[in-house]
């Protein structure tokens, strides 16, 4: 017996079980397959199904949407269930049924739907659409009456019905904690949960023995569950990158492109272009042909050849300023060859993941930037990458004493003194901090809180946008992942940026940063006030007022230098030039070691 109705703590604040956890119990009662339907969402869809595979156990995705358990047969189907899940996610009302009438091009040939829901069921057979008639036995004679009824609905109407008990907690004692998250998605305390805003107490993860004694006089329906889980057959690829097309000059592949853009930029930043710098282009022209690579880099030059054009300050950091490609495309701002930077800390043959180039850009025209973005590729195929906010341990504690009904003031009392970090050994670190002595941990309801908020440890709590990450899809960007909309109003993935780069798609880092506004602020002032063509590329190296400034560590408010150890460091080995300033930034940013 398959469960085709499972919820992890992917359902945020109602599934209580980790993908794992989940994946643990099935391989212990020998499940072949497991479904995971998290509610209006498939956020842990990746790890799921990547999880699922390592533990040998067939992974069925699909999402609780609505009356409506939807899971995708295939390919095609998870394409189609990414675009429901898109669709309902990005209505105002998400548990409003976006089912009635059917509003999609496709219909159920690559997708299982399975409901309750008798007038539903209906309504989608008169447009033609079979529905899956899900049958629920709790062991009662309530249910067991319902269930029974549902059966004789679907035979009138000529329908397969399957044994489909949801999961939202693996043991009954959990339900506890289930009843605590939804008293927090809900803000009301425990004791006044409405009914319906819950599941019941019987949602657990039964196994296949008690399963078959529930469905006795349905025998056909538990067939059918194991039926649907045989019939589902999703095979996702990962780690292949997957390149939006670039429009490329007629004759020209994205190498070849990248090789004459590159040479171009070359003979513009070096005069001569000697051998040894033409040697080691080639040795990174041939390391990103053999990758695969070229198209990213014509993207992330074509950004910020955008940028510049508009006079948008943006630069490339990190490791990108160890490619000597990069710097020749204008991506980046450091000489790799000048100061003998190591390419292969940038990209090297032995990874298969894109490069990571992140693009620093002026905070104010940011937005410029990524509708430059959107406009390229099309809305359709552009969106900002979510995070995943998690429960910690003030987090926890404070919205588990909250669903108590303890008040402001006590959950201050409690929360104040907690430090800022997980709350899986929460019990044991009030212990020794002072201000937590006066509390009663050991007596209720402190003792519960307390075991509840170490319980959720790290479970997602909502989805906020990423600072800066946007993915660009080679086609419909809901064929990879689903959307929804942010608070702002956008549309984000529900995939952070994990699974978003194991499914190959190409993510683009796209920051705001002050500093570089602060610097064009200034070189524009500089250029009305003094009345001269001021560059800022052209300050040469080793000026001496600046030079003067470093050595007695007046760099208050420059970026990276402006910490009581930097300008410390910077006084004591008398810092005057750019090589000093990079040594004391290495020693400082992340710290020597040895």
């Amino acid at each position: 017996m398959i469960h085709l109705h499972v919820h992890s703590h992917y359902s945020l604040l109602e599934g209580v079980a980790g993908v794992r956890q989940l994946l643990g119990r099935a391989v212990e009662y020998g499940m072949k397959a497991l479904a995971l339907t998290d509610t209006n969402g498939l956020y842990g869809a990746i790890p799921f199904y990547r999880a699922a595979r390592a533990a040998g156990v067939k992974p069925l995705l699909g999402a609780k949407l609505g009356p409506c358990v939807v899971l995708a047969r295939d390919r095609e189907g998870y394409a189609q269930l990414c675009e429901i899940v898109t669709a309902t996610a990005s209505r105002e009302s998400a548990a409003a049924p976006v089912f009635q009438p059917w509003p999609f091009a496709f219909g159920l040939e690559h997708l299982f739907l399975l409901s309750s829901d008798r007038a539903l069921i209906a309504a989608l057979r008169k447009e033609g659409l079979e529905a899956v008639v899900a049958l629920t036995h709790y062991g009662d004679s309530a249910s067991r009456y319902r269930a029974g009824s549902l059966h004789a609905f679907a035979q009138r109407l000529g329908l397969r019905s399957a044994a489909v008990n949801p999961v939202y907690f693996l043991d009954p004692a959990q339900y506890s904690v289930h009843r605590v998250l939804s008293a927090i998605r809900l803000n009301t305390v425990v004791e006044q949960l409405p009914p319906g805003g819950i599941a019941e107490a019987g949602d657990w993860f039964r196994p296949p023995e008690l399963m078959e004694r529930l469905y006795a006089e349905w025998p056909s329906a538990l067939e059918y569950s194991d039926w649907i889980a045989e019939e589902c057959s999703l095979e996702l690829s990962f780690g292949k990158p997957l390149f939006p097309e670039f429009p490329l000059p007629e004759g020209e592949t994205a190498f070849s492109w990248l090789w004459k853009k590159t040479f171009e930029g070359l003979k513009q930043r070096y005069h001569p272009l000697n051998p040894a710098i033409i040697d080691r282009v080639r040795h990174e022209l041939h390391t990103i042909h053999t990758l695969g690579f070229a198209p990213y880099f014509l993207i992330v030059h074509d950004i910020v050849h955008f940028a510049r054009e508009q006079a948008i300050p943006i630069v490339g950091r990190g490791s990108a300023a160890n490619s000597l490609v990069a710097y020749a495309l204008g991506i980046t701002r450091v000489d790799p060859f000048k100061y003998d930077l190591y390419f292969e800390r940038f990209l090297n043959p032995a990874r298969t993941d894109s490069p990571d180039i992140d693009l620093d850009i002026c905070w104010r025209r940011r937005d410029a930037v990524i509708e430059y973005v959107y406009k390229k590729y099309g809305a359709a195929q552009v969106a900002m990458i979510c995070t995943l906010n998690t429960f910690q341990a003030r987090s926890a504690v404070r919205e588990v004493a909250k669903a108590h009904g303890l008040t402001e003031s006590q959950i201050n009392d409690v929360a104040k003194s907690l430090p800022h970090y997980g709350a899986k050994d929460i019990r044991a670190v009030v212990k020794s901090i002072p201000e937590c002595r006066g509390l009663r941990f050991e007596e209720e309801p402190l003792k519960s809180i307390l075991e509840i908020s170490e319980f959720i440890d790290g479970f997602p709590r909502h989805l906020s946008i990423h600072a800066g990450g946007l993915v660009i899809a080679p086609e419909r960007i809901t064929r990879f992942t689903p959307l929804q909309r942010a608070a702002k109003g956008i549309l984000i993935t529900q995939y952070d940026m994990g699974p978003i780069e194991e499914l190959g798609l190409i993510k683009m880092d796209l920051l705001g940063h002050r500093a570089l506004t602060v610097i064009d602020d200034t070189v524009r002032a500089v250029r009305r006030n003094r009345g001269i063509a001021f560059d800022i590329e052209a300050i040469p190296g080793a000026d001496p007022a600046t030079a003067a400034l470093l050595r007695t560590g007046k760099s208050l408010a420059c970026f990276q230098i402006e910490s009581p150890a930097m300008r410390a460091l910077l006084q004591k080995v008398g810092a005057h030039d750019i090589h000093t300033l990079i040594q004391c930034i290495a020693l400082v940013r992340p710290g020597a070691s040895g």
